[in-house]
């Protein structure tokens, strides 16, 4: 995980990748901001 210097997720690293399809998978908007 490496947020910007505003504190967005950069939406690319595993991290983000995993977030983002767990959120999908289960039906919930994810509430991260991406870059």
């Amino acid at each position: 995980y490496d947020p910007t210097p505003d504190g967005l997720a950069c939406g690319h690293c595993d991290s983000c990748i995993l977030r983002r399809n767990g959120f999908e998978k289960a039906g919930i908007p994810d509430p991260t901001r991406y870059a």
